[in-house]
């Protein structure tokens, strides 16, 4: 076995405009979202060998081993229909291969873990095979596999914020996705970090099931779900300027808003503990904040008031919670030998 090709891909939290990157409403009304990259990874490890392919997880040390790319055929493991994906696409004639893979975060985690998963073994395999693929290809290929091929229910913008890096503002129609990223000076990206608190609230079963009902809802034209949807864009459109002008605590107050807008998607977002806690942490000094990804469960994060993060910091960690301060990825997914 020769040297080992690394890869590293940051996983995101969206601010603003979330959900209005998930088909079909961002194909009939165009979508936007304001995200950031976070210091949370999926890495993947390839290394060539004589022969076999050979994946191995974390959690799945021992792995599963296959003679040859005909051998791999997609099953009930999600993280190992991903590898098998790429690994038929980008994997250039019966070469052996083994592939590990590990998520700083738990399964279902609403980081979008699972798309950076994607970025970063498409990456090893382009650096491997020497494919020459841009960042964006690699994003749009990691959104191929995983929504088209796997059929796995979700957004676009995981896979653009994981390639990228950064604050991004990226706007999505039927047929493109464009890609802005935002350039803000030091005190701002220090401020959003010292102010923006991460945790894990509890978790869940699979985004795919408030997605469909999200979906459900678009389809059938229900007026509380789109209004809430476009008011969302608007939203994340008006974060972008408070961002740019380095109001940190207007982005906070908009975050309030956007989680309100929301859990208007779908009746699953959130519960009523989860909305006892939230009412509990702007008592505490939290501006706003809302469950990462689809919703219904997995990490959680608030932006505070300038000088009330440590109260809230405090009673997260009184009611059980581990919270963490925003850590801004900016260089996206990345590769070394």
């Amino acid at each position: 076995m020769g040297d080992s090709i690394k890869a590293r891909a940051p996983m995101r939290i969206s601010f603003g405009g979330g959900g209005t990157d998930v088909p079909p409403f961002c194909e009939e009304y165009g979508g936007c979202v304001l995200n950031s990259a976070i210091a949370k990874y999926a890495y993947v490890t390839l290394s060539y060998r004589t022969e076999g392919i050979m994946l191995k997880s974390l959690d799945h040390i021992l792995g599963v081993q296959y003679n040859q790319k005909h051998d791999l055929i997609q099953d009930e493991s999600i993280k190992y229909n991903m590898a098998k994906a790429a690994i038929k696409h980008y994997l250039q004639d019966d070469k052996g291969v083994e592939i590990s893979f590990f998520l700083d975060v738990i399964y279902q985690s609403g980081l979008g873990s699972s798309s950076a998963a994607f970025v970063a073994l498409i990456r090893a395999l382009d650096t491997g095979e020497k494919l020459g693929l841009t960042k964006k290809k690699v994003a749009e290929e990691a959104w191929r596999l995983e929504r088209e091929e796997l059929g796995n229910i979700g957004g676009k913008q995981d896979q653009y914020a994981s390639a990228f890096g950064g604050l991004n503002f990226i706007e999505f129609s039927a047929d493109r996705v464009d890609i802005n990223p935002l350039r803000v000076d030091d005190k701002t990206a220090l401020d959003l970090e010292n102010q923006t608190l991460l945790f894990h609230y509890k978790p869940r079963s699979s985004s795919g099931s408030v997605l469909e009902n999200q979906i459900r809802n678009v389809k059938e034209k229900k007026k509380e779900t789109i209004d809430a949807l476009l008011r969302s864009k608007e939203v994340a459109k008006e974060m972008k300027k408070k961002l740019l002008d380095g109001d940190v605590n207007g982005i906070g107050e908009l975050l309030d808003e956007a989680w309100k807008q929301k859990k208007k998607f779908s009746s699953t977002i959130s519960n009523p503990d989860l909305d006892k806690l939230y009412q509990n942490l702007k008592a505490k000094g939290a501006l706003g904040g809302k469950i990462s990804g689809a919703g219904g469960g997995g990490y959680m994060y608030v932006m505070c008031e300038e000088n009330k993060t440590i109260d809230v910091y405090h009673y997260l960690t009184q009611a059980g919670f581990q919270p963490s301060f925003l850590k801004i990825d900016l260089r996206g997914v990345v590769t070394w030998i």
